[in-house]
């Protein structure tokens, strides 16, 4: 089943919010890298990839005391970024 481009921004919302449940507080190396993570998303949602935006003003929500679940949510944006090229 071939889904369009809004449709897959759709899903990934929808699979975000069900993902940030309260969960066990990351440790500190862990936190390090989710804050660098965040970061790289922001910068790439400013300058190239505006359709990440909303998931990543999400993500920004947990800076203080993120869980794993935010730490995998994180990865699946990125890997979301990587997996669909721009078409325009």
């Amino acid at each position: 089943m071939s889904l369009s481009y809004p449709n897959l921004i759709t899903r990934l919302r929808q699979r975000l919010r069900k993902m940030l449940v309260e969960g066990p507080v990351m440790d500190e190396k862990m936190h390090r890298l989710y804050r660098k993570g965040v970061g790289k998303l922001i910068h790439l949602s400013k300058y190239s990839r505006p359709d990440i935006l909303n998931a990543v003003r999400e993500l920004t929500k947990s800076g203080n005391k993120p869980s794993v679940a935010h730490y995998r949510a994180m990865l699946r944006v990125m890997k979301f970024c990587g997996r669909l090229e721009m078409k325009g």
